[in-house]
């Protein structure tokens, strides 16, 4: 949202990316990780071979009967009004 509702405010300097300890944090993650950032980790892969790799989410089952012949067909956009 651009705009916060009325009574909401924006917290800036919350959690472990906050502006004053985003790099030192970052370092532990990547350590935590062993070395392996996204990109390098899962460079190459599609997104329907990405979505299975990380969220086990198959894109190509159907979500009602769950028949595995699904194929996408390309993007489609909400008409601008």
């Amino acid at each position: 949202m651009h705009v916060l509702p009325s009574g909401f405010q924006k917290i800036r300097y919350y959690g472990f990316l906050n502006n004053r300890m985003k790099h030192k944090n970052l370092k532990v993650i990547f350590k935590l990780q062993n070395g392996q950032r996204f990109k390098q980790r899962f460079a190459g892969l599609t997104m329907a071979e990405l979505l299975n790799a990380v969220w086990n989410f198959d894109i190509c089952l159907c979500p009602e009967c769950g028949h595995p012949a699904m194929k996408q067909l390309g993007r489609c956009y909400a008409p601008s009004s």
